[in-house]
């Protein structure tokens, strides 16, 4: 019988494992898969103190921060799936598919709104451009991300079951009435990053169009991003994917703020935490939480090695599509 269950995981911030493109990148030049099933160990025995059933640690091995973040707790789901797609190896999904269906039980029991996810802190999209004035959370709303997320770690267990044999039909139930729900209820984009996750979770209705109107905004920019923690990931596979390629390589090879470049013509080597950690008149962004090695945003190496190397071995396998 398929029944919804109702844990809490991720010393590694579980942000960056979240982008499944960034976790992608490291499963293909690091070789993610001979250390990973320790840190999934961890996760799957893991709860914040404090925490509600299922929820997700967004530190492994905790250390006591809270959780229940859009994104970030989406790990639970997003690592176990892409190291499967990388290295076709079952045994991942057998033994995080319980954790799996477990993190769409918190979401489901703690929501305020059913098939939607509200209420909570989210981290939103951290660091994004279009943030207001003073916050570390940019323009995109936060129920927008948090449903989201909610709908595609539900695909995931879908895709996740029908692999190991399993009966998700509930779980497909689910997910439809996520998506029918979340296009009822955002019925605009606002932001890049809402135009990007509403393609890319594959949310949008008429996806084309979507991505069109996303490409037309980075251009009335001045063909700059805006994106933080929860958007860049996808940006330029959301663009090349509906015909935008060359403004995706525009983005990528782009050397003024904001971009990935900027940071070298600072006498960067790494990938920062903010776009400008350093400043154009020199000043450093902030003395606090201000990273000049931070693996966030090098999430586009797996644009590259996809668009541009064309490596992509997890098409090979079967129930892919996510």
């Amino acid at each position: 019988m398929c029944q919804p269950t109702a844990l809490s995981v991720t010393n590694a911030w579980a942000g960056p494992a979240m982008r499944r493109p960034l976790l992608r990148r490291q499963a293909i030049t690091m070789m993610w898969i001979n250390f990973s099933p320790n840190g999934l160990l961890i996760w799957r025995g893991g709860s914040s103190p404090g925490g509600s059933p299922g929820e997700s640690l967004i530190v492994v091995p905790t250390l006591c921060v809270g959780s229940g973040s859009a994104a970030w707790d989406d790990a639970a789901t997003i690592c176990p799936w892409q190291i499967y797609l990388t290295y076709g190896d079952k045994e991942i999904l057998a033994r995080q598919f319980d954790c799996m269906k477990k993190y769409i039980g918190f979401i489901t029991n703690t929501t305020k709104d059913k098939y939607l996810w509200t209420g909570g802190e989210h981290y939103e999209d951290w660091l994004g451009l279009d943030a207001p004035v003073g916050s570390y959370k940019g323009s995109s709303r936060a129920d927008f991300i948090a449903s989201a997320f909610y709908a595609y770690s539900t695909s995931l267990v879908v895709k996740a079951g029908k692999v190991l044999g399993e009966d998700v039909s509930c779980y497909e139930d689910l997910y439809r009435n996520i998506v029918e729900t979340f296009r009822r209820t955002f019925t605009d984009y606002r932001t890049q990053t809402e135009h990007v996750l509403a393609v890319h979770f594959n949310l949008a209705e008429d996806p084309a169009k979507t991505a069109d109107a996303l490409a037309d905004m980075v251009v009335s920019c001045g063909s700059r991003l805006q994106t933080g923690f929860v958007g860049t990931p996808y940006l330029l596979h959301v663009l090349s994917s509906y015909g935008h390629t060359d403004l995706a390589y525009t983005l990528l090879l782009r050397t003024e703020y904001p971009s990935w470049l900027y940071p070298v013509t600072k006498g960067a080597t790494t990938v920062w935490e903010h776009w400008d950690g350093i400043m154009e008149n020199g000043d450093f962004w902030s003395t606090d939480m201000n990273s000049f090695n931070h693996y966030a945003y090098g999430a586009v190496a797996d644009w590259v090695y996809e668009e541009a190397a064309e490596s992509i071995p997890w098409k090979r396998l079967p129930v892919l599509n996510g």
